[in-house]
């Protein structure tokens, strides 16, 4: 991640990243590295996110590293958090009214950019639908999805809003430092990752939280007051 970082700013470019998963590398630390840090989360067909996060998804994977790369954001001065969403493989039967709530409970946790996943580009008229698409990935976000044309609404909601959250600075409670991803991971749930042990957004009490390795630490400093800088 570091090498490709370093091709980035040779050629004026910034870098983004979802670095986190199963390779051989700290995810706290990497998950810094990128200018825009991503996690990624994706709609569940079967399952109501109205009531999210009071019941979960098979996988707490997503609300995991949502906390991961926004906590490596807050913890080194970036003001960006990217997420792949809402990913799905049968994105056509999807609609904004399915997907705000999930869309919000990601904002409120401090993401504040969103990557739809998809919008192919279509180069062809309107005589051909559905047009081009990823396979059954994605959402299918692009003129020929039925309700595109009607969404004005809801896209200035959300274009609004992240603008409005990428101007200021999240604030939480507490600093939870953990030694390396697997310690992280199992501090985090229980019965093999389907079920938090806590709310993953807030320590017992309603406290907020960012989490972070070992290699946090040289970076701070403390207030006269306390206050962990």
């Amino acid at each position: 991640f570091v090498y490709f970082k370093e091709l980035c700013e040779k050629n004026g470019m910034i870098m983004s990243g979802e670095t986190y998963g199963n390779g051989n590398f700290d995810v706290f630390r990497a998950a810094k590295i990128p200018d825009v840090p991503m996690c990624e989360f994706w709609y569940l067909e079967d399952y109501d996110y109205k009531t999210y996060p009071t019941k979960w998804p098979v996988s707490l994977a997503w609300p995991f590293t949502k906390k991961v790369v926004t906590s490596a954001a807050h913890l080194s001065g970036k003001s960006i958090v990217g997420a792949e969403c809402p990913t799905s493989k049968h994105g056509w039967d999807t609609h904004p009214y399915l997907l705000k709530p999930m869309l919000d409970y990601y904002v409120v946790g401090g993401v504040n950019r969103f990557y739809f996943h998809t919008m192919v580009h279509q180069p062809w008229g309107d005589e051909i639908k559905p047009g081009m698409s990823m396979s059954v990935y994605g959402q299918q976000i692009n003129r020929n999805n039925v309700w595109h044309s009607q969404a004005r609404t809801w896209s200035d909601y959300m274009a609004r809003t992240q603008h409005l959250l990428q101007s200021g600075t999240i604030q939480n409670d507490f600093l939870v430092i953990c030694g390396n991803l697997d310690a992280s991971y199992n501090y985090y749930v229980r019965n093999g990752g389907n079920e938090p042990k806590f709310d993953p957004d807030h320590l017992p009490g309603g406290a907020t939280y960012d989490i972070g390795g070992t290699d946090t630490l040289p970076d701070l400093s403390v207030d006269k007051d306390g206050t962990i800088r």
